[in-house]
């Protein structure tokens, strides 16, 4: 069911005076393959209440419903399951219980975020360390090629600041990998340094060649990731520049849905990141 056969324990949370929940995550930062466990599955009396999408629109960040599995199980006695078990009777219990589900959502994204942070830190430190062990191994075969020695200078110092914003997760988390880590940086460090030292003024030229090269590129780069994300206003207009019309009914229960229950629960940084999210879905799956 998990990508590494589970790692992580089981995490519980309490629900206000409705219930309390039991949450597994996966261990890797993907959606679990078997799409009949992502989410959590409400439960009252042993009965299930609608499905694992129910509380999927709760969240700002859908994947993190789709990361989980678990269920929230009700034990207030005015929250009682209608006839069809896809919801609860309507009373004021249960407008309290809709109205308290984004607090239990927020906790448990804010969970699932960290882990993830924590993941992804482990994942910088592993690519970093394997990068400057091969940048080691190549030290002394470059040595005197300065233009080499510039380029991994710049390539050094970017793997340094790449590091820097998870060191203070990775302290607590791998704190004698990124120990071995710091030391091979700069171990690598100062032999480029030192071999710069040596040829700097002969090699003023090609320093400043690199660098002006190094920089358009990065120019480059940041010019392409702060290109504005083309923004929808609406689901259908997502559907539609892709090419998915469907027919009139089609279009009218997704109107329906988009704009009577995302737009009204979800605010529009949360809306944009839903809109976002279903676009990198259809460019995968188109």
């Amino acid at each position: 069911m998990f990508t590494h056969s589970g790692l992580y324990e089981p995490k519980f949370f309490e629900m206000e005076n409705y219930g309390f929940a039991w949450i597994c995550i996966n261990d890797a930062r993907t959606v679990l393959k078997d799409k009949s466990l992502r989410g959590l599955l409400i439960k009252k009396f042993g009965f299930s209440i609608s499905n694992r999408t129910f509380l999927e629109p709760y969240f700002a960040r859908v994947v993190f419903n789709r990361r989980i599995t678990g269920e929230l199980i009700i034990k207030h006695a005015n929250l009682i399951p209608n006839a069809g078990r896809n919801d609860f009777e309507h009373n004021s219990t249960r407008e309290a219980f809709m109205r308290a589900l984004p607090k239990f959502i927020t906790s448990v994204s804010k969970w699932a975020n960290e882990i993830q942070e924590e993941e992804k830190a482990k994942e910088v430190l592993n690519e970093v360390h394997h990068e400057l062990k091969e940048i080691n191994e190549t030290l002394s075969q470059k040595r005197r090629n300065p233009e080499e020695m510039l380029r991994l200078n710049i390539r050094l110092s970017n793997l340094k600041e790449y590091l820097k914003s998870h060191e203070r997760r990775l302290e607590k988390l791998e704190p004698a990998q990124l120990r071995t880590t710091k030391e091979l940086f700069q171990e690598c460090i100062s032999f480029v340094n030192s071999q710069l030292a040596s040829s700097r003024s002969r090699n003023k030229k090609i320093e400043d060649r690199i660098a002006t090269s190094v920089i358009r590129e990065a120019k480059e780069k940041i010019k392409e990731s702060e290109k504005v994300e083309e923004r929808f206003d609406s689901i259908m207009a997502l559907l539609e520049a892709f090419g998915i019309p469907g027919d009139s009914d089609t279009r009218e229960i997704i109107s329906f849905i988009d704009d009577h229950i995302l737009k009204e629960y979800l605010d529009e940084d949360q809306y944009q990141e839903s809109l976002r999210q279903l676009r990198d879905y259809l460019e995968e799956k188109l």
